[in-house]
């Protein structure tokens, strides 16, 4: 036999796909016979891969094979994400062009997955810095523009100080930049966004018509982040004006009339920095304001007062207006307008304590947002003294703090605060000592003494007394003797009477106890229906709960009537709540509160709400906000799509802006505008791309009036290009279109998508395209991706991430070198579940190597005559292996394979047998099984063979061998029918046990069909 030279093989056959192209991708004639499967193209960095890359590759390849060999047309392209950040950032350390630097990486990847021998369809790459391309990136982009998708913002952005360039908030990591990890500033910069919020809804309805994993779904939607509530406005309570006053108005008003005012020898005081803000100003109250007015009546200069410039009023948007009437204090970001605009050196006399504000506010800034917002952190926060909000249901004036924990660019930037019902809040006020209103009232209805129809419904206030005894941990309850019940000890509360002096009261009277410590009320009381037999009525209660603690068995004596109705128990919480007769349907609620104090964050009736006592929170909610002048409002965590980026590698962005005409398109047939080959590329750190310097390029003429125009220098972000490029791969050479109609209806949607990193970001964008694309009706599908297959890393064999810092990087060309492409493909699949993540280990590829080599050796093995054995395994391996393909458990898959192997070994194989067994390993080690598939005189490849059809029949053997155990001990083993009853597999383990069990009784025998026979003597 010859030896297995993998090196050898392995050139041959990549070197015959290469030139016979078997995997070259066509339209077939129905589109159900087709697969469009994906891997999330890669950025070709000047590191190449390491092994923990190649993963997802080599399942998408195994899954095209599959799929290719059950008949089905096949598209599984590659290319490249090649612009962006990483190439520029690596050109300038290398001093090398970004366009250079990237051709010499593609050419390396190329090579390296060549090594591998993915059947790529290589006619279809495609290169996202390829002019050909990007053209068509472009052409979106203006028809976002078009349809009033894209504009110009000149709002503060996220800007990196040592990226030099602006970010979307996608690609920061709190309040970082996520890729080199420097604290973010925020710039007002001219700047293209993208309105990706209008598709927000839309992009959260649909995520449920797909087969993601349910964990990325999730992360889609805790990212768009949708709210639904209301706006409110609370009034603010601002000291009187001292007579001094604010000037609105443009710096050059303000200036003219300042010469005036100080000719007429009046003082000013809060002019805009800018102006100046040393000197004092004296103003008169009229009906309409403040008005300042020279000698003479010249100049009338009417303005608004302190409070007027401060909008009177902070607008809050709250999903639970139904806690309205709880709200006992307002909480502003420290990036609220209102909190700069107050803390400003000119504008100090409003707050008292404006320089600790201050101090505060800079502190946060150094935070990220998840060392603001991180459950568990410390709340911190400082009282904005000087002003009051007004709630506008309760009338009540409370106090406003600036606190971390609220997030400027969520909502408004500021929360009514309602502690009872929100845990943050409820931290918060805590810390703060501020009051703590409940207003929601859980709502039960007691399903084991549901109230009924029949009877009359009586309203009572209850107290339950929750008494521990610190002995023991057990609770006391009473077991009734005339119902089937056990309760704790409950009753009434007189008018007038405290909750605690109730429940005292109730205790003594039924159990007797008097010695007792008193440890807390838990609120909110609940509301509870049920039906109360021992008094014939329906119970609509307020209950509320009384802990307490025994301090001692000190008892007095309770009367007969009371002995007669009940007896006390001690019991742990776990036994009651295991007891069948326990009937406190409010002990849901106060079970979670015992310990320590929490808020009430759900629904229920409404409390101490005024005129809306006693409604469902769900529908008072709304009625409240009504009633307050409340805005209905949907908010979004997810932000428009900041897509201007200061550098030189990326598309130009299609614009041209005019003096006359003002921002003009470029015209489609000028398409594509080439990005400029410069010396210079470095980014200027002026807020300018370099593109700015190259002067005949950015002169042009108005596509409109012909005159003296420029092009926009902010190039796209590198999410542009990977955010359509799926559709691409359907017609890759395609010069009229984005994609052949035809074309697009027969491949899309892409049937399976593989990647392990872009939760987020990647797939939000393409999302938002795709869908976009299908209202201009580009696209035949509503979502570009029905199945989405999400990857678990390989770490280094020390469990960390590869990297050249750790120096712990595995390059795959090493193992393919020393133990063959096909073991490497083996070995990754086998490592464990896909989506596991799991540390690289080279010595294991040993055992792949082994299995490789066995199931080379069998060829010259081969039997004439089928054992019976070997086929029924044969066939379990043909369906397992199929199905585990299809729902990518390629790890159980490979260890089936390994089972079929053994059985071969030990009890023989045919050439058929093998033949189809080699097309069931065919997609997992591609080059050895077309090598021994030719061997065995087969001219066509056996990746375009067909996947052989198990047989059911052949599935399950006509016997199988079962274990006797005699008391746990193995003694020897039956051949039975898998089906045989309990009769006869007692008296075939009897005659196969006889010796071992003479002269025992036997007590016992367990039998369980297909597994086990087992006497107990």
């Amino acid at each position: 036999m010859k030896s297995y030279d993998h090196k050898k093989l392995e050139k041959k056959w990549q070197k015959e796909w290469a030139t016979k192209k078997p995997y070259k991708s066509k339209e077939g004639k129905t589109k159900g016979k087709k697969t469009f499967i994906l891997d999330m193209f890669p950025y070709p960095s000047g590191e190449g891969l390491h092994v923990g890359h190649p993963k997802g590759y080599i399942a998408t390849d195994i899954y095209s094979r599959f799929s290719r060999m059950q008949g089905k047309s096949v598209l599984h392209p590659m290319g490249w994400d090649a612009f962006g950040l990483p190439a520029e950032n690596y050109a300038i350390k290398n001093k090398i062009h970004p366009r250079v630097a990237v051709q010499k990486n593609i050419k390396n990847f190329k090579s390296q997955l060549a090594n591998l021998g993915f059947d790529y369809d290589w006619s279809r790459e495609i290169n996202t810095t390829d002019p050909e391309y990007y053209k068509w990136t472009q052409w979106i982009f203006l028809k976002l523009y078009e349809h009033g998708l894209a504009f110009q913002s000149n709002e503060p952005i996220n800007w990196c100080p040592s990226c030099q360039t602006g970010l979307a908030n996608e690609d920061l990591d709190g309040s970082v930049c996520e890729r080199c990890g420097t604290q973010v500033e925020k710039k007002s910069l001219p700047q293209w966004v993208l309105k990706i919020t209008d598709y927000a809804d839309r992009m959260l309805e649909d995520l449920d018509t797909l087969q993601w994993p349910d964990h990325i779904k999730e992360q889609q939607r805790n990212w768009i982040g949708k709210s639904e509530g209301a706006e409110v406005d609370f009034k603010l309570d601002l000291p009187a004006p001292s007579g001094d006053m604010y000037f609105e108005g443009t710096t050059r008003d303000l200036q003219a009339t300042r010469a005036e005012i100080l000719k007429a020898g009046l003082k000013i005081s809060l002019w805009p920095k800018e102006v100046g803000a040393d000197d004092r100003a004296v103003v008169e109250k009229t009906k309409k304001g403040y008005r300042l007015t020279p000698p003479g009546g010249r100049f009338p200069f009417e303005r608004t007062s302190v409070a007027d410039l401060f909008s009177a009023y902070i607008t809050v948007f709250t999903t639970r207006p139904d806690t309205l009437y709880g709200a006992t204090y307002l909480v502003l970001a420290p990036e609220h307008p209102w909190v700069q605009l107050a803390t400003d050196i000119a504008h100090e006399g409003v707050l008292t304590n404006a320089k600790d504000v201050r101090a505060y506010v800079r502190k946060a800034a150094a935070k990220s947002e998840i060392e603001r917002t991180g459950e568990g952190k410390e709340k911190t926060g400082v009282l904005l003294e000087g002003v009051m909000a007004i709630n506008p249901a309760t009338k009540e004036k409370i106090p406003m703090y600036v606190a971390d924990y609220v997030l400027g660019a969520y909502g408004t930037g500021a929360i009514m605060a309602v502690p009872a019902h929100d845990q943050r809040d409820f931290d918060f006020a805590h810390k703060f000592d501020i009051e703590i209103r409940p207003v929601v009232a859980p709502h039960v209805i007691d399903a084991k003494n549901p109230p009924r129809s029949d009877k009359k419904t009586v309203e009572r206030r209850m107290v339950h007394s929750l008494i521990r005894d610190p002995k023991t941990g057990k609770y006391l309850v009473l077991k009734w003797k005339k119902q089937p019940w056990t309760t704790f000890v409950v009753g009434g509360v007189d008018e007038g009477e405290s909750l605690e002096v109730a429940a005292r009261r109730e205790i003594a009277e039924e159990v007797g106890y008097t010695d007792l410590s008193f440890k807390r009320i838990i609120m909110p009381p609940v509301y509870s229906e049920y039906f109360a037999a021992h008094k014939d009525e329906n119970r609509f209660a307020s209950a509320s709960a009384v802990v307490f603690e025994l301090s001692s068995e000190a008892q007095i004596a309770i009367s007969a009537e009371e002995e007669a109705k009940h007896e006390p128990h001690w019991m742990t919480l776990s036994d009651l709540e295991n007891d069948p007769q326990f009937t406190c349907a409010e002990f849901v609620v106060w079970k979670h509160m015992l310990d320590h104090d929490r808020p009430y964050t759900g629904p229920g009736k409404l409390v101490n709400s005024g005129r809306f006592d006693r409604l469902l929170s769900d529908e008072a909610g709304p009625a409240i906000a009504e009633s307050v002048g409340g805005r209905a409002k949907t908010t979004y965590k997810l932000k428009d799509w900041v897509f201007s980026r200061q550098r030189y590698w990326g598309e130009p962005i299609p614009m041209i802006h005019c003096p006359s005409c003002g921002v003009v398109p470029v015209p489609y047939k000028d398409l594509p505008v080439k990005l400029p080959e410069v010396k210079n590329y470095a980014p200027t750190g002026t807020g300018e791309s370099p593109l700015a310097a190259i002067e005949k390029w950015v002169n042009v003429k108005c596509p409109k009036c012909k005159g003296k125009a420029k092009r926009e220098t902010n190039t796209m972000p590198q999410w542009a290009g990977s955010s359509w490029y799926y559709l691409r791969f359907m017609d890759p050479k395609n010069k009229k279109a984005l994609v052949d109609p035809k074309k697009e209806k027969y491949w899309a949607p892409v049937n399976v998508y593989v990647g392990g990193d872009h939760a987020v970001r990647h797939l939000i964008y393409a999302r938002f395209w795709h869908k976009f694309l299908y209202d201009i009706k580009s696209v035949s599908t509503i979502e570009p991706f029905a199945r989405l297959e999400f990857l678990g890393f390989i770490l280094a064999e020390d469990g960390r991430k590869m990297s050249k810092r750790y120096g712990n990087v595995i390059n795959p060309d090493d193992i393919v070198k020393l133990y063959g492409a096909d073991s490497m493909r083996v070995y990754e699949m086998f490592m464990g579940p896909f989506t596991d993540t799991i540390a690289w280990n080279t010595n294991s590829m040993i055992g792949a190597r082994r299995f490789i080599e066995r199931v080379w050796r069998l060829q010259d093995h081969l039997a004439a005559v089928e054992d019976e054995a070997t086929n029924r395994v044969l066939h379990q391996t043909i369906k397992k292996v199929g199905e585990d393909i299809e729902s990518f458990k390629f790890n159980t898959g490979v260890s089936q394979m390994m089972i079929f192997v053994n059985s071969a070994e030990k009890s023989g194989v045919t050439k058929k047998q093998y033949e189809a067994f080699l097309r069931v390993l065919a997609p997992f080690a591609p080059h050895m099984t077309e090598e021994i598939w030719r061997a065995l005189g087969n001219k066509k490849s056996v990746h375009l063979a067909e996947w052989p059809v198990y047989d059911t029949k052949k599935l399950v053997a006509d016997t199988v061998t079962l274990a006797v155990q005699i008391n746990g001990k193995s003694r020897t083993t039956i051949d039975i029918s898998p089906n045989a009853d309990e009769a006869t597999a007692k008296e075939a383990a009897l005659q196969a046990a006889a010796k071992w069990l003479e002269g025992m009784t036997i007590k016992r025998f367990i039998y369980v069909p297909g597994r086990i026979a087992s006497f107990v003597a």
